[in-house]
């Protein structure tokens, strides 16, 4: 193990820090440094920030991943392997985004008409065809309803 990685490790282990950002702490490492600074994670009472590719190191290390997408932070309980199996029940196929995009498509347009029906009616002066238009705004307003309850 090199002079670096020990003086690294000896930080962590009795260190008095709360939080670590590392940026690939396993690259360039033997066996002996690689155990040394995973059993020293291991054993650390505060929270890591990892960038890595190692995903072995990540489920050795880690018990708590937190993913950033889009914007929106989520939090998965266990390692890197669990944290890839929840991944896989929570995204979406192909398929399923694009039919996902399709009923966003016809809410849209859903959306447009009733619009349209709101202005027509209030131009009208016919009773019976402003009726008419109530009758078909209703049925795209139960139709919205409808798609909206499938996401």
């Amino acid at each position: 193990m090199g002079e670096k990685t020990r003086v690294a490790t000896a930080c962590l282990t009795y260190g008095t820090y709360d939080f670590l950002v590392l940026d690939e702490p396993t690259n360039h490492l033997d066996a002996q440094a690689r155990d040394a600074i995973e059993s020293a994670l291991k054993s650390f009472p505060g929270s890591i920030l990892v960038a890595t590719h190692d995903r072995y190191f990540l489920d050795i290390v880690c018990d708590t991943i937190w993913r950033l997408d889009k914007g929106e932070l989520t939090m998965h309980e266990g390692n890197y392997t669990c944290f890839q199996e929840s991944i896989k029940k929570t995204t979406d196929t192909p398929l399923d985004a694009a039919r996902k995009h399709e009923r966003e498509a016809r809410a849209l347009a859903i959306r447009a008409n009733m619009a349209y029906l709101i202005s027509k009616i209030s131009s009208v002066k016919n009773e019976s065809e402003k009726a008419e238009l109530n009758r078909q705004h209703d049925e795209l307003a139960v139709e919205l309803r409808t798609l909206q309850s499938q996401r």
